[in-house]
């Protein structure tokens, strides 16, 4: 069982459990979470910038996240 959650300011934390059939299988998708985080991320940081040459736009904090790989 795959257990994710996303923490995001000033929003409810999302939390999501899926199930694989091999701790393998689970392992290689938690793996794959930090990489889509950093997408994440980098696309806050993006925005970030864009408000900032705008008109000074507010600073905005990427979500967070937390991955986890547990016996069902």
């Amino acid at each position: 069982m795959l257990l994710v959650t996303w923490l995001t300011y000033g929003h409810p934390a999302v939390s999501t459990q899926t199930a694989f059939s091999s701790l393998k299988a689970c392992e290689d998708a938690r793996d794959a979470i930090p990489k889509y985080a950093e997408r994440i991320k980098a696309e806050y940081e993006q925005r970030d910038k864009e408000a900032a040459q705008a008109a000074n736009g507010p600073h905005t904090i990427p979500p967070s996240v937390t991955a986890v790989c547990t016996p069902q």
